[in-house]
C-alpha cells in the first residue's frame, strides 16, 4: 500500500513529464510556424523589391516595410520556439522552476492550445508538493568522497 506522499509524489512526476512532452511539441510546432512567417514575409518583400521604380512606384522605404516585419516576427518566434523546447528540458530536470512560470505566461498568448499548456503549467509548478521536488534536485548532492589510502606506520 502506497503513501499519500507517494501517491501525489508519482501524479507530480507524470503531470512534469506531461508538461515537458508539451513544451516540446509546442515548440517545435511554433519552429515550423516560424520559418513559415519568414518564408512568407520573405516571398513579399521578394515581391515587392521587383516592383519597377518611377514616379507612381510605392516609396522607397516601403521596400523595406516587409523584410524588416518578417526578419523580427522570424526571430522572435524562433526564440519563443527555443525557449519552450528549453523549458520542456527544464521541467524534466526539474530545474528553473521561475523561468518556466515566465515561459508558461508567454505560452498563454498562443490561443487555444498555448492557454491550454499555461493554465495546466500553472497549476501544475505552483503545486506546493511539486516546488519541494523542484527543490530537492536544485542542488544535487555532494559527491562521497573516495578513501582514503593511509598506510599504517
Amino acid at each position: 500500500m502506497i503513501t499519500e506522499s507517494e501517491r501525489q509524489s508519482i501524479i507530480d512526476a507524470e503531470h512534469l513529464k506531461m508538461l515537458s512532452v508539451g513544451y516540446w511539441v509546442w515548440g517545435g510546432l511554433m519552429a515550423v510556424y516560424s520559418v513559415f512567417i519568414g518564408a512568407y514575409f520573405g516571398f513579399i518583400g521578394f515581391i515587392i523589391m521587383s516592383v519597377p521604380t518611377g514616379p507612381d512606384a510605392p516609396p522607397d522605404f516601403f521596400r523595406w516595410v516587409f523584410p524588416i516585419i518578417g526578419t523580427f516576427a522570424f526571430l522572435i518566434a524562433g526564440s519563443l520556439a527555443g525557449l519552450q523546447i528549453a523549458n520542456g528540458f527544464w521541467i524534466r530536470n526539474r530545474t528553473h522552476r521561475v523561468f518556466s512560470l515566465v515561459i508558461a505566461g508567454l505560452v498563454c498568448f498562443s490561443i487555444p492550445v498555448g492557454t491550454l499548456l499555461g493554465v495546466a503549467s500553472f497549476l501544475t509548478l505552483l503545486r506546493p508538493s511539486v516546488a519541494a521536488l523542484y527543490e530537492r534536485t536544485s542542488f544535487p548532492p555532494a559527491p562521497p568522497a573516495p578513501p582514503v589510502d593511509v598506510p599504517e606506520p
